[in-house]
């Protein structure tokens, strides 16, 4: 990823990894009045650094609002969410369940999913169980700010790094001294809910569950502390960190370029209109962040009382809303930047490196754990191929572990916030399950379809075969010389190649074959100076006939650019057959002259237009299909690229430009390349 499209990647994230609102029907009119051996009791801790500030209990769900100091220096805030406190002598297992947000938010993005999962939990009425759900915000996020920002300046901020590193560490400490502590009774003003004397956490490990970035640092914590994870969930999780750039480390206070950098992007993000069009892009509904829906613990899913003409009985749906109401998703978002230390920070960010040690593939695929992917399938960075590369990944463990993978369609980046409902269906019996066995067999898709109050979302586990046989499909082209180890031998197999792209060719015809339209390259004329540009109307002539259903002709004669591009610089020649092979890989026909192709119907030809119509061709097929395609074709062509050996079809000479080239680029790490394009006679690789 080059730094400027992580920087785009790290802009769209600050404003996209929030959410929505769901739909909840009061619990008086679908949950059985609470018993005693049923009720959830108050846990308290004997922790100095916690205090509580606020409660919201509505007699059958409770949200306690607590800071918590980080290092005895940072009030970290947290959110501490259960069934409401009666009275009962019976002894329950405390589940405790962390929810990590993504960038730019706080734990109010998780209130929706808090709630539903303990409406789904009462309503499996389990008597030895009860969840206690955590959400954090991260030092630098939210409402967790060192005491005194100033702008990077204060003594509280000096030598503050907001890093991976940071907030993994924030988190471990967290999860060691607050969720997984030991307890005991104490006074109820410091109260956490971990354990008591009958309600007890036997093998004092969490749950995690992460959207977006959390997922990211759900996935590096749980490699690093196995023994405090019971299971990974990640909803949507971006594999990457930030931008790691140059010539700062991060540290507070910031130097005079980074700092007006970082001051700069920050007010660009934080733009009520940007803010705005990111959630656009990340929701596939806007009444689920707009405020047209309550958005607050106690009365997510019902119409906003804000709303014109509306009633907030509505859909049955829980009233009150004390904590959250109608205000919009990006109001929220823009009140966790008003402070003082929001430039710095945000600076800090761009300038920090990922997590020290390891990659999140690499953690990924060594995590001990039960791992749940469970993705909307409709988000426009997280795609579901980025899904399936996880899933197989996780696949290739050898531990034993589950792994499943759900996705959400309809459903953008913010599955715990856009659907609720959703992802409480699906996470509950994961989560319930009391062992690895269970969990690869639990249902989890039991019900197909669920109703969110702005729509329908519809569930769909993914098979591991399905997973991968993401990539280019059955058909390949036999080589015609042997590649040298420097370069076509390490390509990657078809399966890595397209793994990050949402395709899956098995169309058993070529496009054109219940027709007679031909899409003909001649090439009599050149776009541009050199090969390269020909090489790209090449790959979208491939998809406008794709697209079109015609049948694409190349014109084989030695004066066109076809002949020229194919034949000198990607095809080294040595066997008859070569073109049958030829056309077979590519779904093409080959002529020779212009009497070859009477009979057809010649919808376009370079013998009317210029190349450069091609060139600009915009196919309109859905983003995943065309760059699946594109990705097939680059790998054939990379595959069989000539290495300097072998003649043309005129006897002269190949040239190993392109392997010299790759080798350039990449160095002995060209292997890893996992998809390429050509713009402007260079080639840029993309590394996972």
């Amino acid at each position: 990823m080059t730094r400027f499209a992580a920087l785009c990647y790290a802009i769209t994230a600050a404003a996209a990894a929030v959410g929505t609102t769901a739909f909840q029907p009061p619990p008086a009119l679908i949950l059985p009045t609470l018993r005693h051996h049923e009720a959830l009791v108050r846990f308290s801790s004997t922790h100095d650094s916690i205090t509580t500030h606020n409660n919201h209990n509505d007699g059958h769900y409770q949200l306690e609002q607590k800071t918590w100091m980080f290092q005895d220096k940072y009030p970290i805030a947290y959110e501490v969410a259960s069934a409401a406190t009666t009275d009962s002598d019976e002894e329950v297992i405390a589940v405790p369940i962390l929810l990590l947000n993504g960038f730019g938010v706080g734990s109010f993005h998780q209130h929706r999913l808090m709630r539903q999962l303990l409406i789904e939990q009462q309503n499996k009425q389990q008597s030895d169980k009860r969840y206690v759900i955590y959400g954090i915000d991260y030092l630098g996020q939210g409402k967790s700010w060192p005491k005194d920002p100033q702008d990077g300046n204060s003594t509280d901020e000096y030598q503050l790094g907001y890093s991976a590193d940071m907030w993994l560490d924030q988190l471990a400490s967290f999860v060691q001294e607050v969720v997984i502590s030991p307890a005991t009774d104490n006074d109820d003003s410091t109260t956490t809910a971990t354990t008591t004397s009958n309600s007890i956490n036997n093998n004092n490990k969490v749950h995690l569950v992460g959207n977006s970035v959390g997922g990211y640092l759900a996935t590096i914590l749980t490699h690093k502390h196995p023994q405090l994870i019971s299971s990974l969930t990640l909803l949507n999780a971006t594999p990457v960190w930030g931008l790691n750039l140059p010539g700062w480390d991060g540290k507070l206070p910031a130097p005079a370029v980074p700092k007006a950098i970082g001051r700069q992007m920050f007010n660009l993000i934080r733009n009520e209109d940007v803010i705005r069009q990111y959630l656009e892009a990340a929701y596939v509904r806007g009444e689920a962040f707009d405020g047209t829906f309550e958005d607050g613990f106690d009365g997510w899913g019902c119409i906003a009382s804000n709303a014109s003409g509306a009633d907030d009985s509505k859909n049955g749906a829980a009233t009150g809303g004390s904590n959250g109401g109608g205000e919009p998703l990006g109001a929220k978002i823009r009140a966790c930047t008003e402070g003082n230390g929001g430039h710095a920070a945000f600076a800090s960010i761009l300038w920090s490196a990922p997590a020290s040690g390891i990659s999140f593939y690499e953690a990924l695929q060594q995590v001990p754990v039960d791992v749940l992917l469970l993705f909307g399938g409709d988000d426009p960075w997280c795609t579901e191929a980025v899904g399936k590369r996880m899933h197989v990944t996780l696949a290739s463990r050898c531990d034993g572990a589950a792994c499943r993978f759900v996705t959400l369609k309809n459903v953008g980046h913010c599955p715990n916030h856009e659907a609720p409902s959703a992802v409480a269906q699906v996470l509950m019996p994961w989560l319930d399950a009391d062992d690895s066995e269970e969990r690869r067999v639990v249902p989890l898709d039991s019900l197909s379809q669920i109703q969110e109050p702005w729509g329908e979302v519809v569930i769909r586990e993914v098979s591991i075969e399905e997973s991968e046989s993401l990539g280019c499909g059955t058909r390949s082209l036999p080589r015609v010389n042997k590649l040298s180890s420097g370069c076509g031998d390490d390509v990657p197999t078809s399966q890595d190649l397209a793994l990050l792209q949402h395709f899956n060719n098995q169309e058993s015809t070529c496009p054109g074959t219940s027709s007679n339209d031909l899409l003909l390259l001649t090439g009599r004329g050149a776009y541009g100076r050199t090969g390269n540009n020909n090489i790209i109307e090449f790959l979208h002539a491939l998809q406008y006939a794709r697209d079109n259903d015609v049948t694409l002709g190349l014109m084989l004669r030695s004066d066109y650019w076809v002949f020229k591009v194919m034949l000198e610089m990607w095809m080294s020649v040595k066997d008859d057959d070569w073109e049958a092979r030829f056309e077979e890989a590519f779904c093409v026909k080959i002529f020779h002259s212009e009497d070859e192709v009477k009979g057809y119907n010649l919808l376009l030809s370079n013998f009317e237009i210029p190349t450069k119509e091609l060139f600009r061709y915009t196919s309109k097929s859905p983003l995943e299909d065309y760059i699946g395609h594109q990705a097939q074709d680059l790998q054939t062509l990379f595959r069989h690229y000539n290495n300097g050996e072998g003649s043309t079809l005129r006897g002269s000479p190949v040239q190993d430009t392109m392997c010299s080239g790759l080798d350039a680029v990449f160095g002995k790490h060209h292997k890893d390349t996992i998809y390429s394009v050509i713009h402007q006679r260079a080639w840029k690789g993309c590394q996972a």
